[in-house]
Formats: C-alpha cells, sequence, structure tokens
C-alpha cells in the first residue's frame, strides 16, 4: 500500500528506515509510526511490533502511540497498560488519558478516585493547564482552598472554562 503523500514524506520514511536499522531510537519510532499509518497489515504489524519494542525499553511517545492505536481499535485493555506505562514516567497526554480510564473504573466500580487524582496531580506538577483545571474542579468539595488555588492559577492563564469556574466561586462562594 501507498503510505506517503508526497515525495518528502518517502525519503523521510527512508531514512527513519535506515535509521531504525542502526538502532536509533528516534528512527525507530518515526519509522514505527509511518508503518502503523500504513495499509497494509504486515506493515502495521511491523510497525507495532516496532513500537513495542522501544515502548518496552520505556520509550514514552511509543507508549502513548500504542496506547492511541489499541484505544482506537478498541482494546481497551492493552491501550490502558501503554497509557499507564508513559504516565507513569510524567507523558502529559497519557497522564489525561490515564486518568480519564481511572476515573471511569472508579465510577463503575462505585470505588473513591484518590488514584485518578494523584496522576491529575502528576499532570499539574509539571504545569499542564487542562490539568490544573480538571484537578481543581475535583477537590473543590473536598479541599476548597486548594481548588480555589488551583482554579485561579488555571483561570489567570487563560484556561476558558477555568475562568467562569473561578467568577462563579468569586461571585458565589463556595
Amino acid at each position: 500500500g501507498k503510505i506517503f503523500s508526497n515525495i518528502s514524506n518517502e525519503q523521510a520514511f527512508q531514512m527513519y528506515r535506515i535509521g531504525s536499522a542502526y538502532g536509533q531510537i528516534d528512527c525507530i519510532y518515526q519509522y514505527g509510526l509511518f508503518l502503523v499509518e500504513g495499509d497494509e497489515l504486515n506493515q502495521i504489524k511491523a510497525g507495532i511490533e516496532l513500537l513495542s519494542r522501544i515502548a518496552n525499553e520505556g520509550h514514552t511517545k511509543a507508549n502513548y502511540a500504542l496506547g492511541q492505536l489499541f484505544e482506537n481499535h478498541g482494546q481497551i485493555n492493552e491501550s490502558f497498560q501503554y497509557y499507564k506505562k508513559a504516565a507513569e514516567k510524567g507523558h502529559i497526554k497519557s497522564l489525561h488519558k490515564y486518568c480519564s480510564y481511572l476515573k471511569r473504573i472508579a465510577k463503575l466500580m462505585k470505588q473513591d478516585d484518590k488514584k485518578f487524582l494523584k496522576y491529575l496531580k502528576k499532570a499539574c506538577d509539571k504545569g499542564d493547564l487542562k490539568s490544573i483545571y480538571l484537578y481543581a474542579t475535583n477537590i473543590i468539595e473536598t479541599n476548597p482552598e486548594e481548588g480555589i488555588k488551583y482554579g485561579k492559577i488555571a483561570a489567570y492563564n487563560g484556561i476558558i472554562e477555568a475562568i467562569s469556574f473561578y467568577a462563579t466561586i468569586l461571585i458565589e462562594g463556595l
């Protein structure tokens, strides 16, 4: 199958293929991405194999890419595991996905979501503004002071939902 939209992509693909043959991690990652976006099953399998190899070695972007791939194909358990590996290394998008899974699991099992909040706090500590807002909304009832603090940070940094959230607190209080 054709996986190129132009000559530059084909040249990049060839360079990534060569670099991956020499074991260059970033080339393996990019080459794997090219392959999983192909339309031939053997290319896709080869891409998954390459990405899995470096994901198992701790490559966070590869873990995230595999999480997305499996999620898009309805393989939630596999997706969850890859997102978890990347989240534990601090990958922001994986932290979001993993938190979302943890929250759904806690809700389904009627358990508290402290684990979800732990990972959301990790994303906050990395300065991710969306996470700061989500953290604020999830702790406002149990820890109003911290919820207000995080809501204010997100609002003053332009997170639209946080602006409304914080303004409402200012007007109505808790």
